[in-house]
Order: C-alpha cells, then structure tokens, then sequence
C-alpha cells in the first residue's frame, strides 16, 4: 500500500489504494476525521472526532492508524447504503 498526504486548504488528506483520511481541525481546538472510499468523498466508512489539542506529528499518527485499519467483513466493490 502506498500512502499518499495531500493538504487540501485547512485540511489535509491521507490515502492508500482503498480509503482517504481526511482530517480537519476544529476551531476550538481538536480535529475531525472522516474515512472514506478512495475518491468516492460521499461514501463514507467512519468518523472520527478528536478533542484534544494534538500536535502535528501526533494527529498524523492518528490519521495513518485511522487509513490502516482494516473491517473483515467490508467489501469495497459492494458498498451500499441501505434506506432506514
């Protein structure tokens, strides 16, 4: 798996070949990160809201934990949200 960082703005984009991380700060202090599917911005896999004022090499920790972890019974190629 290649990982890939991009800043985008405030925010900052971490991606390997099947998900991007994207992990925004809040303005009073703490991030937010939002999993997805590589590309695919609106199909989202996870959250996730920190409210500790991490530095900048310790949310990138967090970011490269978050991309890695891995869902055994997720299949990519049949994601699907189903209606409530």
């Amino acid at each position: 798996m290649s990982d890939a960082i991009k800043k985008d703005g405030p925010h900052t984009i971490y991606s390997n070949d099947q998900f991007d991380v994207k992990v925004t700060p809040k303005i009073f202090g703490g991030y937010r990160m939002i999993k997805t599917l590589r590309n695919q911005p609106l199909k989202i896999i996870e959250t996730r809201d920190i409210r500790l004022p991490l530095s900048d090499k310790a949310i990138q920790k967090e970011a490269l934990s978050f991309l890695e972890r891995e869902y055994p019974a997720f299949d990519p190629n049949h994601y699907n949200i189903q209606p409530v």
